[in-house]
């Protein structure tokens, strides 16, 4: 499974580190550790999905409707973490029913696959 592009991907911006803020815990560091460990352990078999920018992301964010190919790399709950080939970067989408597709994008993307995970 760790060798497919997006999961090796995963583990780039995992051992990269992480900009995610923490000010609401002693140890910034063990926080990024245990959330990057929740993480892996969210992670999926790699596989295609749709994904469209949500009404907020649309609004605020200048995001389009146009419904994007991205590949799945970690879920938990109505949460997934997507990968998004053509560009290198994670985002967060949740899906509104079980069977949702396509899944809905919180709005931003970036490399910190952390960071997008974290929302």
């Amino acid at each position: 499974m760790t060798t497919h592009p997006a999961l090796l991907a995963l583990e780039t911006s995992l051992s990269a580190g992480s900009s995610t803020p923490c000010t609401w815990r002693a140890d910034r560091d063990v926080y990024i550790q245990e959330q990057s460990q929740a993480l892996r352990e969210a992670m999926v078999e790699p596989h295609s999905v749709r994904a469209v920018a949500s009404a907020w992301a649309q609004q605020h964010c200048g995001a389009t409707a146009q419904i994007i190919e991205f590949i799945a790399v970690a879920h938990l709950g109505e949460n997934w973490l997507l990968f998004n080939e053509r560009t290198g970067e994670f985002s967060l989408a949740y899906a509104t029913g079980p069977t949702t597709e396509p899944l809905s994008l919180l709005g931003f993307a970036s490399k910190d696959a952390l960071a997008e995970w974290l929302g």
